[in-house]
């Protein structure tokens, strides 16, 4: 199925615009500017046109909605993105009888109700010691949050792993939204004001040059936690020209109420009219890192890990299981010992998962 597109009122005067320049009609020659006599004439005609566009294709997606299964769902939700699934990580206690070199998914173990880890980093263990490694659930789900000492069995493993158990909970782990619970999401969304915050978004991250975008939306009557005015939102932009951005944001928000100390005049359908938009850049924030490793390849892990942190994007979670599995899994390097910690420079505790605010930008320490 194609998308369901609008064009906008920008999209339907520039197709009056070259119809009436065309052979068929007054030639190339014919002013439609926007300060022309005939731009003026059309205007409220294109303005009436984009808001009747934008209605049914609303009711197209309607009534596609309820019958329409996986991409296709997303397709006709393109704006409103499916929440995506996560894998758990969890640290696990290995126990050996003798020396053991241990590689990248080389221990396989499962729980009593059959979830599944594999290790991700790879070590080595003398006999009768112990070390703590950092595995990964096969799937995605929330399945994986396992409680400590939930492993059951060690279903492969090395000559001389004797034992393996989690010693603590699992973490991070994500159901992928099933058709049902995504469509539920959307039409509740509807009613609560979350579709007005996702699209704006989606619409500002497609823009050249944005590298991340996040917000937050105040759908009460009352000025929130944050500050933010009732009826409103607060997007934050890494990147990007702020008139493109503005321009965006003012495309496809219901409530000319917006935040930030960034501020844009964007024009109107009506002319010599214009919209005051706001967002903001983000905030810095430095982020120390506590790092125990014994690789030759330390220099190279190290400038990996500075480069995670740095380009993170805004409001994520710095975590040690995403750095090692998507980072440095697979690609080749040799370590021993790994042990990795975040916090902020304000902080005190060292943590082995930073959760950042919606409008904070992760930067490494030198």
């Amino acid at each position: 199925m194609n998308k369901l597109e609008t064009k906008g009122f920008k999209g339907l005067m520039e197709m009056a615009q070259e119809k009436a320049k065309s052979k068929e009609c007054w030639g190339e020659k014919f002013n439609a500017s926007e300060t022309s006599d005939y731009y003026k004439i059309v205007a409220p005609f294109i303005t009436v046109a984009s808001y009747l566009e934008d209605k049914i294709i609303s009711l197209m997606k309607g009534l596609n909605l309820y019958n329409a299964q996986g991409n296709e769902l997303d397709d006709l939700l393109d704006r409103f993105p499916r929440r995506q699934g996560s894998y758990a990580f969890v640290n696990c206690e290995i126990t050996a009888n003798s020396y053991v070199s241990v590689n990248e998914k080389d221990i396989l173990v499962e729980t009593s109700n059959g979830i599944q880890f594999e290790n991700i980093q790879q070590f080595d263990i003398d006999a009768s010691k112990k070390k703590t490694i950092l595995f990964k659930a096969l799937l995605t789900g929330e399945e994986g949050n396992i409680k400590s000492s939930s492993i059951t069995k060690v279903l492969s493993a090395p000559g001389g792993i004797i034992n393996v158990q989690n010693t603590a909970e699992g973490e991070g782990g994500l159901t992928q939204e099933n058709d049902y619970d995504y469509l539920n999401r959307y039409l509740t969304g509807n009613t609560e004001g979350e579709w007005a915050l996702e699209p704006v978004i989606a619409a500002v991250r497609a823009l050249a040059g944005v590298k991340s975008c996040n917000g937050i939306r105040n759908n009460t009557m009352k000025t929130d936690s944050n500050g933010l005015e009732p009826k409103s939102i607060w997007l934050v932009v890494d990147g990007g020209i702020k008139e493109e951005i503005a321009e965006a944001i003012y495309k496809h928000i219901h409530t000319p109420d917006t935040k930030g100390s960034v501020s844009v005049e964007v024009p109107t359908s009506v002319s010599g009219k214009t919209e005051t938009i706001r967002f903001d850049r983000p905030v810095d924030v430095v982020v120390d890192y506590q790092l125990i490793i014994e690789s030759p390849d330390e220099v190279a892990i190290k400038e990996l890990l500075k480069e995670y942190i740095n380009n993170a994007g805004l409001g994520v979670k710095l975590s040690t299981g995403v750095f090692i599995s998507d980072w440095i899994c697979g690609k080749g390097y040799k370590y021993y010992d790994f042990d990795l910690k975040f916090k902020k420079s304000t902080e005190e505790d060292y943590k082995t998962s930073l959760q950042l605010a919606f409008n904070e930008r992760s930067k490494a320490r030198e």
